[in-house]
């Protein structure tokens, strides 16, 4: 009788209400980009500094890689991270990265002043592109999902190895996933 549920158990529901129906409104968006594009597509969220795969749709030749449904990766070597990072203010990126920036892949971000400079790209361009940053011989290109109001609240992304998401290959790759994006905020209650 000491113990009561509070407002805050509100507030994680919301959180699992909002997190399934976007994994539920991106199911169809990323099976139409794998048969475009034939690789992997993922829809993730931002927690704390890592990506969180919500969703996950592979291509009939997946490569192996460290990404499934729930897995954390760190968000400053992933394009999708990286999409979800470039909405955040200055000040709160150099305290996710406060204690320094993990090393992954042989291309990864060394330092805050360079990971800074990637999110201001990212945020004119409107879509992230990662090579050999979380895995050797791995590619991703990522854009972002947003709410009704606009925010930024997941990304959608595409990875795949380099002898098939080729340096010619990755504008292509690029207006995919903004596309994709578009559409699934457009589901989400976007107006554009």
């Amino acid at each position: 009788g000491k113990y009561r549920l509070g407002l805050s158990l509100l507030t994680l529901s919301g959180v699992v209400q909002s997190t399934l129906e976007i994994a539920r409104e991106a199911m169809d968006t990323l099976e139409r980009l794998v048969d475009t594009l034939q690789e992997t597509a993922h829809v993730s969220i931002l927690e704390k500094a890592n990506v969180t795969y919500l969703c996950k749709v592979d291509c009939k030749h997946p490569v192996r890689l460290m990404s499934h449904v729930g897995r954390l990766n760190p968000a400053c070597c992933t394009s999708s991270g990286k999409v979800l990072l470039a909405e955040l203010e200055e000040a709160e990126v150099r305290e996710l990265y406060a204690d320094g920036l993990p090393v992954m892949g042989p291309n990864c971000v060394k330092t805050i002043g360079e990971l800074l400079e990637q999110l201001r790209i990212v945020r004119e361009q409107g879509h992230a592109v990662c090579i050999d940053e979380m895995h050797e011989d791995s590619v991703s290109v990522g854009a972002p999902i947003r709410d009704f109001t606009g925010r930024v609240i997941a990304s959608v992304s595409v990875v795949g190895p380099r002898s098939r998401v080729t340096p010619e290959r990755i504008p292509e790759f690029a207006r995919a996933v903004m596309d994709a994006g578009k559409e699934i905020s457009r589901r989400l209650g976007m107006r554009w």
